[in-house]
C-alpha cells in the first residue's frame, strides 16, 4: 500500500510538471476557454487539482504545492489553444515541488 501511494505521489509530480494538472478552479477555468475544454475534462482538471492539493498535504509539500500552482496562476497564457507557462516560467517551483514530493516518497 505504502508502495502504491509513492508511486502516485511520483506519478502526480510528473503530471503535475507536465502541466496536465495542478489547476485551481480559477486555473481550470482559463485552461476550458483557452482549450475549449469539455465538461468532463473540466471535473477531471478540478478533480486533479484537489487530489493533487490533499497529496502534497500528506507529504508535507503543500508550500511547494502552493508556490507551484501560484507560478501557473500568475505566468499561464493561451498559446495557440494550449494553456501554458512559456520558456520554463514555472521551472524553479516545478523542481522544488517535484523535489519534494520525490524525498517525501523515498525516505523510509
Amino acid at each position: 500500500m505504502e508502495r502504491t501511494l509513492r508511486q502516485l505521489g511520483l506519478a502526480l509530480a510528473v503530471a503535475l510538471a507536465m502541466g496536465a494538472a495542478g489547476c485551481s478552479t480559477s486555473l481550470c477555468d482559463e485552461r476550458s476557454e483557452c482549450e475549449n475544454m469539455t465538461d468532463v475534462q473540466y471535473d477531471e482538471c478540478e478533480t486533479a487539482h484537489s487530489l493533487s492539493e490533499d497529496h502534497a498535504s500528506m507529504l508535507d509539500c503543500t508550500s511547494q504545492f502552493n508556490e507551484y500552482v501560484d507560478c501557473w496562476a500568475d505566468k499561464a497564457t493561451c498559446v495557440d489553444g494550449m494553456y501554458m507557462v512559456e520558456n520554463e516560467g514555472c521551472a524553479s517551483e516545478t523542481d522544488a515541488y517535484q523535489n519534494c514530493l520525490e524525498k517525501a516518497t523515498t525516505e523510509p
